[in-house]
Parts: structure tokens; C-alpha cells; sequence
């Protein structure tokens, strides 16, 4: 970054000539202007691992896909009848504690499943979910193309190059979330992050359809471990690195000790 132009610059990635989108304001100009200045793009590599999904479509057909999915299974109402379902799945499996999931479960009648009111009661452990996917997103960034001649930050931008954005460049800027490489769960409280600076599932248009429901699987996941059981580290210092993503080196070993009566 001190090499280049910290908002934008020109490389050579997967054999393709590519300029690289740093910033919320790079973010905001790619995530803004779907199928008007830039498209959706992917690596060969990519199309022949993921074939036709709405991840590899583009135009009309990505908002036809994107419509019925969240007219049908990604529905708010779809989302809201999940909730026992996932939860009674949730259950089967496990594992540490939390003071605001279990003053929910204790709130609950014995065998009664999560409603979505519980969902929505849980600020603090989507704080710290939050949290992890800064420090360790589900995806490092994507790709688009550009459609047209376009001009940023004094730079033009020609039609048919390769465009890349990265959660890195704004999940781990100090301006944005000081001291970036410290896990401090209360950077989501009140106001949240800065517009375009915290982007695990994307934005704008091609923004992860799944968002909601993610949240839901991640959230009824939680709470079953925590008013389950609670658990150890076998080796409290693992070092972390990166496969392509954030890996334990160990695999993160943990002892789980059950509860002594389950909610």
C-alpha cells in the first residue's frame, strides 16, 4: 500500500490486468453502480467450481434469481418460521457461556423452542459474530468489470479491465476500527461501523441474498452452545495464519464439559 496509491491501484492478478479498490469509497463506487459503470466478474477458475449459481450470473438473469429467492425461502416470513426449525436442529449439537443467552434460555419453558422475538433480543452476541467475521471474513473480496471509460480518485478506469475489492482495506484500517488486530466486540454498539467499511457478505446489489438467514443459523447456533455446555482451550497459544483464509495451525482443539442441567 505504501508502494501504490493507497485508494487505487493497477496489478496483475490470476493473469489478468486488474485494479484494486481500496477504501469505503471504493467500496461505495463498485457496490453503487451495478450494470451501470461495473458488472459482476469471476475467475474461470471460479465458473468451473460454481457452474450457474447466482454468484457466477449477471443482469437480468442475477435479478430474476435474486428476486425469487427473496420472494420464497430468503422471505422475512420464511426467515421467521425457520427459527424453530433451526433451533431443534441446533440443539443436537454444541458448546461455552454467555450471560445474554442464558438469561434467554432461562426465560424459556422447558423444551420450548426459540421464536423469532428471542432472535432479536440477542444485540451483544451478534456484536461479537460481527466481530469475528471482521477479524476473519466469510470472503477476502470479489471481482467486477468495468462496462464503460470511467474516471476515480483522478484515475481512468478503462472499459473491460478487471476490478477487485478486499475486506482488508477497510476491515483492517486503523482509521476505521482502531487498533484493527484487537477483537473488541463493542466496536457494533450505537451507531455501528462507517458506511461501506464493514463488508463480510458485500453490498449494494450483488450483497449476499443469504445475509438474514446466516444470521438466523449463526445466532440459534450460539445459544444452543452456550446454555449447553462450556469448554476449554487445549492450547491457549495457537497461532493463527492464513490458507488462503484465517486458519488455526492446530485445527483448535477444545474440551467440552456439559452444564450441569440444561435448559
Amino acid at each position: 500500500m505504501e508502494k501504490y496509491d493507497s485508494r487505487v491501484f493497477k496489478t496483475c492478478l490470476l493473469g489478468e490486468d486488474m485494479i484494486v479498490f481500496c477504501g469505503t469509497a471504493g467500496h461505495k463506487l463498485l457496490f453503487s453502480n451495478e450494470n451501470k459503470l461495473v458488472r459482476t466478474w469471476w475467475p474461470s477458475s471460479v465458473g468451473k467450481l460454481f457452474k450457474t449459481c447466482l454468484l457466477m450470473k449477471a443482469g437480468d438473469d442475477a435479478k430474476r434469481m435474486r428476486r425469487m429467492m427473496m420472494m420464497s425461502f430468503l422471505s422475512p416470513n420464511a426467515l421467521m418460521k425457520y427459527v424453530e426449525r433451526i433451533d431443534m436442529i441446533t440443539q443436537q449439537h454444541i458448546a461455552t457461556y454467555w450471560e445474554e443467552q442464558i438469561g434467554i434460555a432461562e426465560s424459556k419453558e422447558q423444551g420450548e423452542l426459540l421464536k423469532w422475538e428471542d432472535i432479536q433480543k440477542m444485540k451483544y452476541t451478534w456484536n461479537v459474530a460481527s466481530e469475528v467475521m471482521r477479524l476473519s471474513p466469510p470472503a477476502i473480496g470479489a471481482f467486477r468489470e468495468a462496462l464503460v471509460d470511467f474516471t476515480y480518485s483522478g484515475y481512468t478506469i478503462p472499459k473491460g479491465w478487471k476490478l477487485h475489492w478486499s475486506t482488508g482495506s477497510t476491515h483492517k484500517d486503523e482509521t476505521l476500527f482502531p487498533n484493527p488486530e484487537t477483537f473488541d466486540a463493542s466496536r457494533f454498539e450505537r451507531e455501528g461501523a462507517t458506511p461501506y467499511s464493514y463488508v463480510p457478505f458485500g453490498g449494494g446489489p450483488r450483497m449476499c441474498p443469504g445475509y438474514e438467514f446466516e444470521r438466523l443459523l449463526i445466532l440459534v447456533f450460539i445459544h444452543n452452545m452456550i446454555k449447553r455446555f462450556k469448554w476449554d482451550l487445549l492450547i491457549p497459544d495457537e497461532k493463527f495464519g492464513y490458507d488462503p483464509m484465517l486458519s488455526p495451525s492446530q485445527g483448535l482443539p477444545i474440551r467440552l464439559q456439559p452444564h450441569q442441567c440444561s435448559t
